[in-house]
């Protein structure tokens, strides 16, 4: 199953094997970066069926490294980590993703 090109988190809030905890690991490795590149952002693969996504960690225009999404943690390049058809159009910041967690446990 291939995800939509533009997908966000935002979009699989329904489709997350655990909403809750996957964005608060996903927030937690974006604010580990946030300390030394203020413009962090978040890409999902979209080659999966959304369930635990891979994402990559980028800044506006750099590629930092890419994350397993079943653990949260780094994995090494290959896979398709450059490959753009493998990754979503969009993006979500920081506080992007700092919002999308607050809606989560107000609806918990």
């Amino acid at each position: 199953m291939t995800l939509p090109k533009d997908v966000t988190l935002r979009d699989l809030r329904t489709t997350l094997i655990d909403q809750k905890t996957f964005v608060a690991k996903a927030l937690h490795v974006l604010r580990r970066e946030l300390k030394n590149r203020p413009d962090v952002c978040l890409r999902l693969g979209i080659t999966g069926g959304g369930k635990a996504p891979n994402y990559r960690v980028e800044t506006g225009d750099e590629i930092l490294f890419p994350i397993d999404g079943a653990n949260h943690e780094r994995w090494e390049e290959g896979f398709g980590f450059n490959e753009p058809g493998n990754w979503s159009q969009r993006t979500m910041s920081f506080l992007e993703v700092e919002q999308l967690l607050r809606e989560i446990r107000q609806l918990a």
